[in-house]
């Protein structure tokens, strides 16, 4: 009894989250794909610095003035 009393209160645990959109998702509007997050759009600015530029700090330096 208390093993599926545990169940129904995970399951009701994750129904609870799903509902209320505190899990970021994605979701299809006609071609493009959205990251949703806290129930909103969500943009990512990112940028490449190259693939062996973070192995060492002094490699970092200028790739970091390339970003602003």
């Amino acid at each position: 009894m208390k093993k599926i009393l545990l169940c129904l209160f995970i399951l009701s645990s994750f129904h609870t989250i799903f509902s209320q959109n505190l899990i970021s998702y994605l979701t299809k509007k006609s071609n493009t794909t959205q990251l949703i997050v806290d129930g909103k759009p969500f943009i990512i600015l990112g940028g490449e610095l190259g693939n062996s530029t973070a192995t060492f700090m002094q490699n970092m330096k200028p790739a970091w003035a390339n970003m602003n």
